[in-house]
């Protein structure tokens, strides 16, 4: 590496936020002869500044794939050089090369490690993937890591080749790690999570940045050798989740996800005064329909969580739910993604719906498209508000999909998803429909 790439990548490192420090590096590296990591760069920082859903956003990430299917394992390489990881086996050069490939005589490129989009695991025994990724590459740097890749000693030589803003950790993983390492971390994800280890981990310097947490489910240990009763104790615990929320370091965050497992979870969450900062919030709710409306209905009610921009409800919420949902105290709701009960046969309350009067975009998951649904979304004035709107629904027929489709304002709209499995029948009419409605501004997404 030049000296002037190693300055503007410790400018990168520095403040990984700035994406002028990394199209400069991308400029320098073009400069360098080395064209194809440069583009990598440029597309996906290109493609974050468009709306997911959007065409122009799936262009630019479908040029940026194949770009990182040619050369993602000399991009990989690279860190595993600087950091002591076992690196992949390199493609091989020329026709004899290529002919003991596909012979079986020597590796696959890449191994031991495989490519999934734009994320690098690591292949397991008998060429199975590991349960944990390794890294993610984002706005053209590997600076999102996976709980595969849980080594303080490897975070000390990453920053020679890449910033760090992501960070998966699992279980009591976290208390491995100094305040050097971690000061430029803004988002912390932890699987199998224990409340009094995650109150340490907040209350101590290494995540002084932290912006963004989510707690995911699972056992301590991959294999399950742990003490998963006290574990799970821990994860349930009101009392001991009221003791998180009260620390400091949970003012400063942006973003948080969780589960609700119960109404005292609940009571947790829309008692606690640090959260009152808080922009984005996404539940995962249980499956007693009546504990979850009313878990709904009291985070709703939260003047602490009045300032939500973002608030996804993933796990299946019923009529009731849906109700407190959309009758909530959050007048700055900007998005809103909600997974429905299967089998809910009318969305009345979304028809029904006077609030939420700055929504600008409404994921609806696991819709059972009926026609009273498909009347019920056409009676809807918030549908009309919204610019961005994104559906998950089945079945799709000729004659439930095209009231859906007029159930938004066609001049309004900007992004239409129609999330679709790859075997549905009616894929290709679906997407004539959608094209002659709203042209390039609509999608079929797969799901």
């Amino acid at each position: 590496m030049t000296s002037d790439l190693r300055a503007l990548l410790a400018a990168i490192v520095a403040d990984p936020s700035d994406d002028v420090a990394r199209l400069v590096y991308a400029d320098c590296l073009e400069e360098h002869g080395n064209a194809a990591r440069a583009a990598f760069i440029r597309l996906q920082i290109e493609a974050e500044r468009h709306h997911p859903d959007s065409g122009a956003r799936a262009a630019l990430e479908s040029q940026a794939r194949a770009l990182f299917a040619e050369h993602w394992t000399e991009w990989w390489s690279e860190v595993c050089a600087a950091t002591g990881l076992e690196p992949p086996v390199p493609r091989p050069h020329g026709r004899l090369g290529r002919l003991a490939t596909r012979a079986g005589l020597r590796p696959n490129p890449g191994e031991p490690y495989f490519a999934a989009g734009f994320t690098v695991g690591r292949i397991g025994p008998g060429d199975m993937r590991e349960l944990w990724p390794l890294v993610r590459f984002c706005r053209g740097f590997p600076d999102c890591i996976g709980p595969g890749l849980n080594a303080p000693a490897l975070l000390s030589a990453w920053f020679e080749v890449s910033p760090l803003l992501s960070l998966t950790l699992r279980w009591d993983a976290g208390a491995r790690f100094d305040r050097a390492n971690l000061r430029h971390v803004r988002a912390l994800t932890l699987i199998g999570y224990d409340l009094t280890i995650l109150s340490g981990i907040l209350q101590s310097q290494a995540f002084e940045r932290l912006e963004s947490l989510s707690l995911e489910e699972g056992p301590p240990d991959p294999l399950g050798g742990a003490d998963l009763a006290s574990h799970f104790y821990g994860m349930l615990s009101p009392i001991g989740l009221a003791g998180v929320l009260a620390t400091t370091r949970t003012r400063q965050l942006k973003r948080l996800s969780l589960r609700v497992w119960s109404e005292y979870t609940a009571t947790a969450l829309a008692g606690s005064e640090n959260l009152t900062e808080l922009e984005s919030l996404t539940l995962s709710v249980g499956n007693d329909r009546e504990e979850t409306g009313r878990s709904l209905a009291e985070l709703a009610a939260s003047p602490h969580l009045a300032n939500l921009k973002e608030l996804s409800v993933i796990g299946g919420i019923d009529p009731n739910g849906l109700a407190a949902v959309l009758r909530g105290r959050w007048t700055g709701l900007r998005s809103l993604t909600l997974d429905l009960q299967p089998q809910q046969t009318a969305l009345a309350a979304l028809a029904e719906a006077d609030a939420l009067h700055a929504l600008d975009e409404l994921r609806l998951l696991n819709v059972d498209l009926n026609g009273t649904i498909a009347a019920d979304l056409n009676r809807s004035a918030l549908l009309k508000r919204v610019r961005h709107f994104a559906l998950n629904g089945s079945p799709v027929d000729r004659t439930t999909l095209p009231r859906v489709v007029e159930a938004v304002d066609r001049d309004r709209i900007e992004t239409f998803a129609l999330l679709l499995r790859p075997s549905e029948p009616l894929r290709d009419y679906a997407a004539e429909l959608l094209r002659r409605w709203f042209g390039d501004r609509a999608r079929i997404v797969s799901g």
